[in-house]
């Protein structure tokens, strides 16, 4: 009987590792800010 708990715990562990690389997702963000320009003339 532990067998089939052991066989059970790595079969559930494994789908939770292939669940994670197949739900996994890739985000972006950009950011704009407007700022009016420098009085001293750049840099």
């Amino acid at each position: 009987m532990p067998k089939f708990y052991f066989k059970l715990a790595l079969l559930f562990i494994g789908g939770l590792i292939v669940a994670s690389f197949l739900t996994s997702k890739k985000f972006e963000a950009e950011i704009t800010i407007a700022a009016p320009p420098e009085e001293s003339g750049g840099c």
